[in-house]
């Protein structure tokens, strides 16, 4: 929660539209005449809000059994790569698992070096701030990992007799406008997790479409 005094219904819509449209914070603040650290605080927690809703939404996810675990664990996939750069990469820095259901690309955490001495999936409040799985949840079709994101087909490690389909496609149209979105700001490494989930979220999404979820999001968030 932010620690704040509660502001009206009328600022916080001005606050979630400029949120949607993708307006950066200082410029949001000359906007609405609100204080530009009032409107960080508030991004910050607009995002903490979307990427619960979207691990909440994944959870909920009916899954077809070819979806099931198939690689194994994180350490499996490892094993499976040749190249001693990319394990380095892979295993110094969160890897994410990508997949396809229904036209949406969602993204879970495979691997946190930070946290990989807890238990199960949770976001962690700290440093990290990230869920983290011990193994794979599901048959991804591609994974991200790296200091600088990087987007690979996870078949190019793992045999396994499914053919390409279009969902190696929408995964990377779905990254390419990621990195679209997140190239406009300034070292988000330390919530990348975040604007990661923010961009799953707003993926296809128009803007008043955006405008009245997330509204109903921070509303049943504050009660």
């Amino acid at each position: 929660m932010i620690k704040r005094e509660k502001i009206s219904d009328f600022k916080l819509k001005k606050i979630i539209l400029h949120f949607c449209v993708d307006i950066e914070a200082s410029k949001a603040a000359i906007v609405t005449g609100i204080n530009r650290n009032t409107i960080n605080a508030y991004y910050h927690h607009f995002r903490r809000i979307i990427a619960l809703n979207q691990v909440q939404l994944i959870g909920s996810l009916k899954l077809p059994a070819s979806d099931n675990l198939v690689v194994g664990s994180f350490e499996d996939l490892l094993a499976q790569i040749k190249s001693k750069v990319i394990r380095k990469q892979m295993s110094g820095y969160p890897v994410y698992g990508l997949f396809e259901q229904g036209g949406q690309v969602f993204c879970e955490i495979i691997y946190n070096k930070a946290i990989a001495d807890i238990d199960g999936d949770q976001l962690v409040e700290g440093k990290a701030e990230m869920p983290y799985s011990k193994g794979f949840q599901r048959n991804y079709q591609a994974i991200l990992f790296g200091k600088f994101p990087r987007l690979i087909s996870i078949e190019k490690f793992v045999q396994t007799q499914k053919k390409s389909s279009s969902k190696e496609f929408t995964i990377q149209s779905f990254w390419s406008f990621s990195k679209r979105r997140m190239g406009k700001f300034n070292g988000i490494s330390k919530h990348f997790y975040y604007h990661l989930k923010e961009c799953e979220w707003r993926w296809k999404k128009k803007e008043n479409e955006m405008t009245a979820q997330l509204y109903n999001l921070v509303k049943k968030k504050s009660t």
